[in-house]
């Protein structure tokens, strides 16, 4: 989805909550798994206090003026045209 949709103003903000891993750690893994994207790295603070509190992985969805629309959570498949959709009826507008 991301190298589907960069170009068209979405914007991916991926953030790994691991409390014993590093930066670096984080960045090798991800590239290990072929992502072509910056992961971000939460320790404590606002962020994790108020977004991570169902589960991992947790998934939001955030229309242009910063309004969840959508949350998942749990694994999914990413690369489906439901979520293409989605991200489609995000960037439009909708």
């Amino acid at each position: 989805m991301f190298r589907r949709f960069k170009d068209k103003g979405a914007v991916f903000f991926p953030v790994a909550i691991d409390r014993d891993a590093r930066a670096e750690e984080v960045r090798s893994l991800a590239k290990e798994y072929g992502a072509s994207f910056e992961v971000y790295l939460a320790r404590d603070g606002a962020i994790t206090e108020r977004y991570w509190s169902f589960g991992v992985p947790e998934t939001y969805f955030i229309d242009k003026n910063g309004v969840i629309v959508a949350r998942a959570i749990g694994p999914r498949d990413w690369g489906s045209e439901g979520v293409a959709a989605l991200i489609n009826g995000l960037l439009d507008g909708e």
